[in-house]
């Protein structure tokens, strides 16, 4: 803080930050202090504030500081406040906490002084601040004179602690960080909850117990504005929690021990008779109870790396077992880690064992969700071999406890007390866990627990690569029916195809570039929106067969692949041939292909019997259910397995946690926000596998200029590795297209570096299909909208052995908001289903008069140009935050 000249007003009537905030400004300036407290201090002049606002004396003032409480005569002598920040050309600074915070009341502040400045503080805390007014006070009240506290709702309840100092200084410089009439949030970097809390006060004292009640404790809501420009400097609550005296001693206890230690001391003193023999036998006491918490954590860590390793196996059964044993031994370990923790307090080496219990408490509680969780599982498991009972009754049975388990996990962690060996093993379940929850709900409909489910399976080869995923060559029709699967065909899309009797005509793409006279199912995914692929897929099954599905599930060669890495290779006794990850493309190509005639069977007489096979491994169990897991969430992720139904609330569950390939953009921006988004979507029309040879790169530069206007340009490199000595390969006829924010408008069209004229797409099939046309020279550009998205789309070929370039120039319709002290440029790139782990460049050029304040992803800043160098392998959010220098 400057010095100054003029002095300081500071209005605080309870007085819980306006004193300290008095203390510290009094070193630079004289400062009147407005407050129910009283302060005796050379430097400040203090009025009393009681019942209503008295008369302030008539000077000039640099800064006026209101902190306001709840007071409503502090709002209603808003208007006078605001008079004199005029009248002196002072600085106005309105702190609020999070409790009383209002946009109704800052907007107030902003209207009658628009330069001044908003400050929104935490849960204040401090030495002499314990005391039950705010859930951070309560807490350390309660852990000072009780040594214990009560926690509600799993101590899940949400905390923002600010150390007072911390507070201060904050609001001290807000002056000169804080631009006028922004919005300064004096916040911790991430919420903390009460039970992380709590964890943090037992490395302070040991002997801290936490209760959980069940009865709902009272919580003053707590408000904040979304777009508050957050203090960057480090709020460390859990630092300046240790400079805090919160150990809980009772004076009875400091008695008997004082006691023991004197009549110990006088014993000794007096004689060396047979007492000696008594220390040696009083310490190995005190130890037995050390001893025995040891040996009990040691054996359920023992037991817990067990069923680690049995799941791994897919020995359920046993893993199950051996999570009971774990829970045993950590029960008891936890039942006896207060004494050990009440001896080595006495002992003075309470610092070097406070996290002692915290480890076995943990160590329990994992053994306590891995019960859970593998005694749902086995239900699970059972209830699809069982054909008795009341199957829905069971599964909804199985999946309270599967909830019970989630909840279970999401405390531990919650509480952030983790040591790296359980965080590890905890880590490789998170990803599976965290997408099976979003569908708790909804999945005994999808299991056909309300009525049999038929799903249409596609099989799409995304070596053969199309909009939705890659050419659809077979399809499935899955049936469920009681959380059962009643039955599983495959067929040969062409068997479907040869049965349309209708005209369908096809997308304008497929018609002049691939030459396609008639639409057909195994094209139906040429919408870069799987829902609305899927859609088409549907309605052509319908057309074809006359079946009627509940939803469509696409999956690729490339999920298949890491399937069989899971299960290990899988013998095919009709073929005489094993199938594993690393021929099974090659050998469904060759059975689909080779000697192929009108009507044949072998393609899909092939995939029936790898079903088959693969159906039985699974029966069998010899593979890990953990690797299963991570190999499902991942594929879903990287979009090699998408869902689509026809019911519009099941498809906005599944859209919204990017399990449909939904190019839906569903983020909501703020008004300090520019929301960008892109993604590169290819179809090989060269009826070809050529992708099995083509490596992808992309790269994105983004030009934002100083009046906010944004430019960019995207650039494809194909590399065609194929040749003639290559099977399947050849040249790579590609329809590229380009989705960009609606509005989004083309300015330039290179390739290989060399500038094309651009023309609107020729779609009419009788000016193109005419025997007189000739196409322009030059690039024709196919423009249109969907679902609120842009979409570019052109003709590409890349010759065998070539490489070759095409860069698309854009502008964006909105700007960024660069005028506002802080703004924002969030950026979605969407991967496209079935392709590979794309590389990925990005470049963003910001304004000189700006900088980098936070960002979503690591980025290299050069000053001016933020890059960022990845592998598309799945959706990217990138979330950029600047600031004014």
């Amino acid at each position: 803080m400057p010095s100054l000249t003029s002095p300081i007003l500071i209005v605080d009537k309870q007085g819980t930050l306006g004193v300290s905030l008095a203390q510290y400004t009094s070193k630079k300036t004289m400062t009147v202090l407005v407050s129910s407290q009283s302060i005796t201090h050379k430097q400040i002049i203090p009025i009393d504030f009681t019942k209503k606002i008295p008369a302030i004396p008539d000077n000039s003032f640099s800064s006026i500081f209101i902190i306001y409480s709840g007071e409503k005569e502090l709002l209603e002598a808003l208007p006078a406040f605001s008079k004199k920040a005029r009248e002196n050309q002072a600085e106005l600074i309105f702190v609020v906490s999070i409790f009383h915070y209002a946009k109704e009341i800052a907007d107030r502040v902003l209207h009658l002084y628009p330069p001044a400045r908003i400050v929104v503080v935490g849960d204040i805390f401090s030495e002499d601040m314990l005391s039950p007014q705010t859930p951070v006070s309560h807490l350390l009240w309660q852990a000072k004179e009780h040594g214990r506290v009560v926690l509600s709702n799993n101590g899940l309840e949400l905390l923002f602690p600010v150390y007072r100092d911390d507070a201060i200084a904050a609001v001290a410089a807000a002056c000169q960080s804080v631009a006028s009439g922004e919005t300064l949030a004096i916040l911790p970097r991430h919420p903390v909850t009460q039970l992380s809390f709590c964890r943090e006060l037992q490395k302070i004292n040991p002997l801290l117990k936490i209760d959980f009640s069940k009865k709902k404790q009272f919580f003053p809501a707590y408000h904040f504005p979304q777009s508050a420009l957050p203090e960057p400097s480090d709020l460390s609550w859990a630092r300046s929690l240790h400079k805090l005296d919160l150990v809980f001693i009772p004076h009875q206890q400091n008695r008997k021990i004082q006691y023991k230690s004197s009549f110990l001391s006088s014993s000794v003193s007096k004689t060396r008779s047979p007492l000696w023999l008594a220390i040696p036998i009083f310490f190995f006491i005190l130890a037995l109870p050390f001893l025995l918490t040891l040996g009990a954590a040691l054996t359920g860590g023992f037991f817990l790396k067990q069923t680690e390793q049995l799941v791994d196996q897919g020995k359920l059964s046993s893993a199950l077992a051996s999570a009971k044993a774990a829970q045993t031994s950590f029960a008891l370990s936890d039942d006896t880690a207060q004494t050990v923790s009440a001896i080595v307090q006495i002992g003075g080496i309470g610092d070097q064992l406070a996290g002692f219990d915290g480890l076995i408490h943990t160590g329990h509680q994992l053994s306590d969700t891995s019960v859970e969780l593998l005694s749902s599982f086995l239900a699970f498991q059972s209830l699809m071999g069982s054909t008795t009972g009341n199957s829905k009754q069971q599964y909804l049975d199985a999946l309270d406890r599967f909830k019970l388990a989630i909840t279970s996990m999401q405390t531990i962690q919650a509480e952030g007390t983790l040591p790296p060996i359980y965080k590890k093993e905890l880590t490789k379940f998170q990803k599976p866990l965290s997408l099976v929850v979003n569908l708790l709900d909804v999945s005994p409909t999808l299991l056909g627990f309300d009525g049999a489910k038929t799903y249409l399976v596609l099989f799409q080869n995304n070596f053969e690569l199309r909009p939705g995923g890659g050419f659809i060559g077979s399809y499935g029709l899955l049936t469920l029916n009681q959380g059962r699967m009643r039955d599983f065909t495959i067929h040969n899309v062409y068997d479907a195809d040869g049965k349309l009797t209708s005209d369908v005509t096809p997308p304008f793409p497929l018609a002049r570039y691939m030459g396609a006279p008639h639409w057909f199912l195994r094209d139906s995914n040429f919408d870069p929106d799987f829902p609305q692929s899927a859609s088409q897929a549907a309605s052509f099954l319908k057309l074809e067969t006359g079946q009627n599905v509940d939803g469509v599930i696409g999956i690729d060669v490339s999920f298949l692949n890491s399937l069989l890495d899971v299960t290990g290779p899988i013998s095919l006794p009709d073929y005489h041939q094993t199938l594993t990850k690393d021929n099974f493309y090659l050998l469904t190509q060759q059975h689909a292909e080779n000697n192929f005639f009108p009507g044949s069977t072998q393609k899909q007489d092939f995939l029936r019997s790898a079903e088959t096979a693969l159906l039985m491994r699974i029966e069998q169990q010899h593979f890990s259910y953990q690797r299963l897991g991570e190999v499902l969430s991942q594929a879903i992720a990287e979009k090699h397995i998408l869902f689509a139904f026809p019911d519009p609330i099941m498809q906005k569950l599944f859209s919204v946690n990017n399990l449909s390939g939904d190019i839906t953009d569903t983020r909501l921006g703020a008004g300090d926000t520019v929301l960008d988004a892109m993604s590169v979507n290819d179809a090989n029309i060269g009826q070809n596998k050529v992708n099995y040879y083509l490596k992808r790169a992309i790269a994105q530069e983004v030009t934002i200029a100083g009046d906010g206007e944004i430019s960019e340009k995207v650039s494809i490199t194909y590399a065609n590795m194929s040749n003639k000595d290559k099977e399947f390969g050849g040249d790579y006829r590609a329809y590229v297209r380009l989705l960009t924010p609606e509005g989004a408008s083309v300015t330039d069209v290179t390739i290989d570096g060399v500038s094309q004229k651009i023309y609107q797409a020729i779609t009419n099939p009788s000016l193109y299909l005419a025997k007189s046309f000739k196409p322009p020279e030059g690039i024709e550009i196919e423009q249109s909208e969907e679902k609120g998205r842009e979409v570019f789309g052109l003709p590409l070929t890349v010759l065998q052995g070539q490489t070759k370039t095409v860069s698309m120039s854009y502008t964006l319709q909105d700007r960024a908001k660069t005028s506002l002290p802080k703004w924002n440029y969030d950026l979605w790139v969407a991967k496209q289903p079935g392709t590979q782990s794309d590389s990925y460049t990005l470049t963003v050029f910001y304004p000189v008069d700006s900088k980098l304040f936070t960002s979503s992803v690591p980025v290299s800043d050069l000053g001016g140009k933020l890059l960022l160098d990845t592998n598309l392998a799945e959706d990217l959010m990138i979330d950029l935050t600047f600031v004014g220098r």
